[in-house]
């Protein structure tokens, strides 16, 4: 897709500012994405409609390829889509180069300019013409306004946070590379030998290539890209599989590199028609290499659950063992005051008790004047507590813990 041309139409045919219905709430906004070309105009001769005709005038498909049609259709929109929003961004960091070299008479890169942010006034000192003073304005407003900068950064470090870059193809795509590569070498280049090129690999070494070796890229993300589809399509195919020359399977290449989070395949994209992607793969749908890896995930879980049980069960064993002894001994020591004995233990007391001709009261119930403490009862074989209703539901739920 001609880029270049397309931009262009899209800046001579801008809609300046637009009654946005689908913002909250609705308003009048300066045109930043492609929807908004749709906003202005008469159904059917909106700015986005003289856009696609005014390049349908240049570049046509033949009639007798209908399917083709359909795809030329769909590339077109999504071609528009993306480059809309780039003319805006490209039109700050412009007038941020065009205000250092005309005020400060300071030349500043492209890339050095996308870090810098003027006020409202100073965007407003270099318009373009493109885009008329109240849309400017707003535009103006829009870009110095600290929602838009934190928003700015934020995106920017988020872009960041993994400095290499996987592409290096500049505004050549991965199928214009693999037509490239074969002029030049007089064979045909498959979608990872171009992918390879866009990542950094060398021309030379790629075209050398004779058997399923990795070529050697420097990019780490790009590396594990490729790593991930070989594995899978060994995985599904076996160790013969020829998977760097032969066919390239979308659909592999989408499970087994983490599907398409930002809209954007890991491998190759727009080198390959997305609608044979099944993007909301079933259970059943998933290649094997997933259902395996998924499988010892789910094996992993299950472990440390089991361990994370193992270690409470008995933490609250250890616990109740505490309580236990702790109100068996608090048991005794109400027995003792109660009759004025200073030995140690029930068993000495009872003793003493029955000698002075004074009943005992009757093991595994309380005392009187000790109703909320319990006594230990039936020696070291088991022990009942008779203590207050709190104490007793709590053990009472400790023991129905599962083992």
């Amino acid at each position: 897709m001609p880029n270049t041309v397309l931009g262009a139409l899209l800046r001579y045919h801008y809609p300046q500012k637009v009654y946005d219905k689908t913002s909250r709430p609705p308003a009048d906004v300066p045109a930043t994405k492609w929807q908004h070309w749709y906003m202005k105009g008469e159904l059917g001769d909106t700015m986005a409609d003289r856009v696609k005709n005014d390049f349908k005038a240049r570049y046509k498909w033949p009639d007798n390829e209908p399917e083709q049609q359909t795809k030329f259709e769909k590339t077109l929109e999504n071609c528009c889509n993306k480059l809309a929003r780039q003319q805006v961004y490209n039109a700050r960091i412009f007038a941020v180069q065009a205000f250092y070299a005309e005020e400060k008479h300071e030349a500043i890169t492209f890339k050095a300019a996308k870090t810098k942010y003027l006020e409202a006034r100073e965007y407003e000192r270099v318009p373009f013409s493109w885009i008329n003073t109240d849309a400017w304005i707003s535009l103006s407003s829009r870009w110095a306004s600290d929602a838009f900068i934190s928003n700015s950064k934020l995106k920017r470090a988020a872009r960041l946070s993994r400095p290499e870059s996987v592409h290096h193809g500049g505004s050549c795509s991965v199928t214009r590379t693999c037509q490239q590569m074969e002029e030049k070498y007089g064979r045909p280049f498959g979608v990872l030998e171009g992918y390879a090129i866009h990542a950094g690999a060398s021309r030379e070494e790629v075209a050398n290539l004779e058997n399923k070796d990795m070529p050697e890229i420097a990019n780490t993300r790009a590396q594990e890209y490729m790593e991930q589809y070989r594995d899978a399509m060994i995985e599904r195919n076996g160790e013969d599989v020829d998977w760097l020359h032969g066919p390239f399977d979308p659909q592999v290449m989408y499970e087994s590199t983490g599907g398409k989070p930002h809209g954007r395949f890991a491998i190759g994209d727009g080198a390959f028609d997305s609608e044979s992607v099944r993007l909301n793969c079933s259970a059943g749908d998933t290649s094997e290499f997933h259902r395996a890896k998924r499988q010892r995930e789910e094996n992993d879980f299950d472990q440390r659950l089991q361990d994370r049980e193992r270690e409470f069960v008995e933490r609250m064993k250890q616990r109740e063992m505490e309580i236990i002894t702790q109100v068996h001994q608090n048991s005794n020591e109400a027995t003792i005051q109660r009759t004025g004995d200073s030995s140690f233990g029930y068993r000495q007391a009872e003793r003493n008790i029955a000698n002075d001709g004074i009943q005992p009261p009757t093991r595994g119930t309380s005392g009187t004047g000790n109703e909320n403490m319990g006594e230990n009862v039936h020696g070291s074989a088991e022990t009942t507590l008779e203590t207050n209703g709190h104490v007793d539901s709590f053990l009472e739920l400790l023991r129905s813990t599962p083992q």
